[in-house]
Order: C-alpha cells, then structure tokens, then sequence
C-alpha cells in the first residue's frame, strides 16, 4: 500500500471528528424553521436487523425512546417555538388564537382542519352516522389539526420499532391512537396498527383499536363493529368490551359513543400518556357539551 493511501485512511477518522464537532456547533444557532426540517436517518427494518446482530429488541427499545422524545419534541403546545411557524408556513396566523373561547370560531376551525385532511390525501369520507366528519366539535376535538407536520417523521421511526421486534405492542398503540390525535395521519396509523395484529393476532386490542378508528375518523361503522366483535372473540379481553359492542349498534348521539369508546380504552391501558390523552379529550368533549347545552 502506497503512503499516499495510509494517510488518507489515517485522516478519514480526523475529518469525521471535525465534521461531528462542526455539527454540534451549528447546532446551537438552529432556528426553528431550520431544526423542523431535521432529517432522521435511518435504515430500513432488514439493515437494522443485521446492524443488531440478533439484539433486535435492545435496538428497538433504543429507538422506542428515541421516537417518544421525537414525538414530544415536536408535538404542538403552547410553549413550542414550531407553533408560530406552522401557522406562518400554513398561512393561517389565526391559528395562534388556539384557546379561541368563541364557538363560532371552533367550528370554522374544524372546516378548516376538514379540508386540510383532503389536501392531505386522508380519506375523509361521509358515510354514517358516527362519521366524524358530520360533527365540527368530535372534529375539532379527535384530531388537533395544529399539530400537522410537526413531527413527520414520527411514523418512520416507530416502523422501524416495529419492524425490528414486531411483538412490541406499546409503539403500535402508541402510533394508533396518541399519534393519530396529535398529528390526524390516518392511513399512517391504521397501516401501523394493521401490521401489528398481523404478527400478534391473539392480542385484542389490535381490532379495538382498528375498530376506533374506523369508528370516529373513517366513518365505516358497519367495519368497526366487526373488529369489536373480532376483539371479543380474542382471549384476555376485558369485559366491559361486550357492554360496549351492545351500545354501539343501537342509535345514539355520536358523542356518546366518543365517551364510551373512550372510556373503554382507558380502562385498557397503563401506559400514563395515553391516559392523560384519553383524559384530555374526555374533559374536552365534556366542556363542548356544556358550551352547546347553554346555547
């Protein structure tokens, strides 16, 4: 081997190093709009798993957490500093009034996020009568349009989860129904949920889960119903699960059904932020009806 060659595969690991402090450096003068174009790379499942060498679920465990600060990083309140720049990118500087009291204003709002999903190329479809689509406050509530593309690449990391140890539920669950809430990805959810019973199909809260989607954002409730009774089918399911398929077929108010659904998945799971998720859009829907009952 020539010197020439040496050196240079001597200087490889320098010019890493520099390039790795460069790196951190910049990364104290990002701003927002730049930090939210932040690309995460990643290979796909089959290369992660050869890069594990037979660690599969220690790597999924190590981009489980990864993928929960992502998501939190980048999800909309308040305090985040994406927020002011989602609305000057959507053009929509009203969108800064968030906690706007007047109803008026929250019902244009759900047309707003309504158009917004078809944009998108989610299926918005109205078809029954517990389609989401039909009721601006279960809208307006179930899907916080505000959090639209700040994360964008929250599904990509949890397939890779996913696709390294595909029994892990938490991250299917996770996707289907905190992620779907903050950020109205439909297609993405229901896919992710989807892959998930088809490696574990004895656990029931895959077809639950499924069945709420298809239930409150898809409108196809005749489909809902049959994943709720595929869950009941299944071993281990809690019995509250029967009350409510029995509620389900019979004609009530939507927001009920929201309620009830609701209330059956919180009793399902122990993970604490899907909880105080659940929680948040109970006392939500709870308020919009107080508001409507005293118009």
């Amino acid at each position: 081997m020539k010197r020439g060659e040496i050196l240079a595969i001597l200087l490889i690991p320098v010019l890493f190093g520099v390039a790795v402090v460069s790196q951190n450096h910049l990364d104290r003068y990002l701003t927002p709009e730049r930090e939210l174009q932040e690309t995460v790379h990643l290979p796909d499942g089959k290369v992660l798993k050869v890069i594990s060498l037979g660690y599969n679920s220690l790597l999924a465990d190590i981009l489980w957490i990864r993928s929960v600060l992502y998501f939190g990083k980048h999800t909309l309140d308040e305090d985040n500093p994406y927020y002011a720049y989602l609305a000057r990118q959507a053009g929509q500087p009203e969108l800064e009034h968030h906690h706007a009291e007047e109803e008026e204003h929250e019902h244009h709002h759900g047309h707003q996020l309504l158009e917004h999903l078809k944009h998108q190329g989610t299926p918005v479809k109205k078809r029954g009568p517990l389609d989401l689509a039909h009721d601006p406050n279960l809208r307006n509530v179930l899907v916080k349009s505000g959090g639209f593309d700040l994360a964008p690449y929250i599904y990509p990391i949890l397939w890779r989860v996913v696709e390294l140890d595909p029994h892990f539920v938490y991250p299917f669950l996770f996707g289907g129904f905190t992620v779907l809430h903050e950020t109205g990805k439909v297609d993405e959810a229901y896919a992710l949920l989807q892959y998930g019973r088809r490696y574990n199909p004895d656990r029931w809260e895959f077809p639950f889960y499924l069945g709420y989607i298809d239930l409150f954002y898809r409108g196809e409730t005749s489909q809902a119903l049959q994943w709720l009774a595929q869950a009941l089918a299944l071993p281990g399911h809690p019995e509250f699960l029967e009350g409510l398929y029995v509620s389900l077929t019979r004609a009530t108010s939507q927001t009920k059904h929201v309620v009830e659904y609701l209330r059956a998945m919180y009793r399902s799971t122990r993970d604490p932020r899907t909880r105080e998720q659940i929680l948040k859009i109970l006392r939500e829907l709870a308020s919009g009806k107080s508001r409507m009952a005293a118009s």
